[in-house]
């Protein structure tokens, strides 16, 4: 847990570590108390600052790691203290198109390690918070276009978690798929609640873990405690007071909230008696999504008709979010008129090539798919478009085919880009040999997946990492 969240550290513990930095700008102070107490600081020395990590040792403090900050870094930036006190956090941040950007860096100084054990470069709208002892929650707020306006929004949540047997961290997503060493119909279960998780469906995903839980032999511990942390976003989205905005704001949008849930029909039902309907874009845009979670394409038609007349302002947006529920729901044919209609608005669009070629892998066609979105990337202007989903299936596409060149060429890429989707970065940590597309209808036999790269991210980009602290944006000492 975070320094402070739950430890008592007395004046005398911290009088040694502050009485070093007297007189300096202290700007965020983190301790962890123990037999061999650390201590963290975030210093202001106006034209840039630094983050400096402490031991003190038979009376005397020892500066571990020394780490430099730009100036715009220094006021945003926070330190602390996980893993019992034994491994420092520093979250070095920046305002950034209206929201931040962050950089996670982790430091086990209970081994003297002066060099992060875990690395998290240049996120986008970064939050977290402690969950357990060993894990921590983090959370980005999602970027579809209904995320607007009043809220709750729809957040997308993962966990960092210090494995003990192998003396790492993972970054997963919040729910765990799992792999059986035999086949298994709840592990199959399992799998398919966690895509229909990932693909905003929270109340059938709930369905899907109770039928696991029924029939799980194998790690029902992970199907129970999925089903869990599920049920605990649900009641955080339901209850205003501790929903991360929800407490503050002036309204709350309830029809939102019954989409985000998962509740289709109840949205239908309210908002067939809204007399307004037809003026509020946001309004009829949630109608349609809700008939094409409901595979009611006549009606999302005519919505979908209603929205294009009235000239609808996030219309391509509607068209990507459709587009994606039409392709989880396996109908090609209707995909195809909405991937026309997107590419008809927007023909360099990333969901649109991310889609087509999702189109042709799950139809076994790996390598036109790879062709499509290696062109695709050659063509489209990096600077005016988020990349990411596009990049990270490629090299999944190219690791199932043995294509080295072009898998290596795409982790080079990521490392890279700022991260604007967290999710990308979960797929890559969670790639077993199977394209994240097809999770739950693949095998979830181990024996049937192909050997994949362990950490492909982590592995490319620690020896590019120069210096013994700091990221290469961040700066050295």
């Amino acid at each position: 847990m975070l320094a402070g969240a739950g430890w008592c550290v007395t004046q005398e513990e911290e009088g040694p570590f502050r009485k070093l930095l007297e007189g300096e700008r202290v700007v965020d102070w983190a301790f962890a108390p123990g037999s061999i107490p650390f201590a963290a600081a975030i210093v202001n020395f106006e034209t840039y600052g630094e983050f400096r990590l402490f031991v003190r040792k038979d009376k005397q403090i020892q500066t571990l790691v020394t780490g430099k900050l730009k100036p715009e870094e220094i006021q945003l930036s926070r330190c602390n203290f996980i893993l019992g006190g034994a491994h420092a956090l520093v979250v070095v941040r920046e305002s950034f198109q209206g929201a931040s950007l962050s950089t996670v860096l982790i430091y086990d100084l209970a081994r003297g390690e002066s060099r992060p054990v875990f690395t998290l470069q240049s996120v986008y709208d970064l939050r977290y918070e402690p969950a357990s002892v060993t894990e921590l929650l983090l959370w980005q707020k999602d970027r579809s276009f209904y995320n607007q306006g009043p809220p709750p929004y729809k957040y997308n949540y993962f966990l960092l978690a210090y494995d003990t047997v192998q003396n790492r961290y993972i970054f997963d997503f919040l729910l765990r798929s799992l792999v059986a060493l035999q086949p298994d119909e709840a592990t199959a279960l399992n799998n398919a609640a966690v895509q229909i998780y990932l693909q905003g469906d929270l109340k059938s995903a709930d369905v899907k873990l109770e039928d696991a839980a029924m029939l799980a032999q194998f790690e029902r511990d992970t199907i129970l405690r999925n089903r869990r942390l599920l049920d605990d976003e649900r009641k955080m989205l339901s209850n205003r007071s501790i929903n991360p905005e929800g407490g503050t704001a002036a309204l709350f949008d309830d029809v939102k909230l019954n989409y985000l849930l998962g509740e289709y029909d109840l949205v239908l039902m309210t908002l067939a008696t809204d007399a307004r309907i037809r003026s509020r874009g946001d309004r009829m845009a949630l109608y349609g999504l809700c008939y094409a979670r409901k595979r009611d394409y006549d009606d999302l038609q005519k919505i979908t008709k209603a929205l294009a007349d009235n000239g609808y302002e996030y219309l391509t947006e509607y068209f990507e979010e459709v587009s994606r529920i039409l392709f989880y729901n396996r109908n090609p044919q209707i995909l195809k008129a909405y991937l026309k209609a997107l590419e008809g608005r927007d023909p360099l669009n990333p969901t649109l090539a991310y889609l087509k070629a999702a189109v042709l892998a799950d139809s076994g066609r790996l390598e036109l798919a790879a062709q499509l979105l290696d062109g695709y990337l050659t063509q489209v202007n990096e600077d005016e478009r988020c990349l990411g989903e596009c990049r990270e299936y490629l090299y999944e596409i190219a690791t199932i085919l043995g294509d080295t060149e072009t898998a290596q060429r795409m982790l080079g890429r990521l490392a890279g880009d700022a991260v604007w989707n967290l999710v990308e970065r979960a797929r890559l940590a969670n790639f077993n040999g199977f394209l994240h597309t097809d999770l739950a209808k693949a095998s979830t036999h181990i024996q049937a997946r192909i050997k994949a790269p362990e950490r492909p991210l982590e592995r490319f980009t620690m020896p590019d990492i120069p210096g013994a602290v700091l990221p290469p944006e961040v700066g050295e000492d």
